[in-house]
């Protein structure tokens, strides 16, 4: 019987131990997901949104900026995924001659958190 409050102590401290592991695991779970789901959308919004015939130079493509973020929008909207957007934020890595190279993707969900992905295309693109 003495040693009931140092087992019930000990019981109380794995409890929160555990919760602690199943918040971690759930939170972490969701922010990958999400930033895979952000990936997909970028590639397909960058597939969806440049022109094949229209290149001029080997490795640059055409595309346009407000194009390719009307489509990340939509293909960030058509998940299954409960996920309530704020804010979308979007800056462009350009080369010395003015072509875009890359995008950045920064989204804040309902709760606050922020995600970024960062997607750099081997080929040049053209903006527009």
């Amino acid at each position: 019987m003495r040693h009931l409050p140092k087992w019930g102590i000990l019981f109380v401290i794995g409890c929160l131990c555990l919760g602690y592991i199943v918040v971690n695991g759930q939170q972490s779970y969701r922010y990958n997901d999400i930033r895979v789901l952000m990936n997909e959308s970028m590639d397909a919004a960058i597939s969806a949104n440049y022109d094949k015939s229209n290149r001029v130079n080997d490795g640059h493509i055409s595309l346009n900026k407000r194009t390719l973020e009307e489509a990340f929008k939509d293909e960030m909207n058509q998940t299954n995924m409960k996920l309530a957007i704020k804010d979308y934020s979007f800056s462009y890595l350009e080369t010395d001659e003015g072509f875009l190279q890359g995008v950045k993707v920064k989204i804040v969900d309902g709760q606050g958190t922020p995600y970024s992905i960062a997607y750099i295309n081997k080929n040049i693109i053209e903006r527009s």
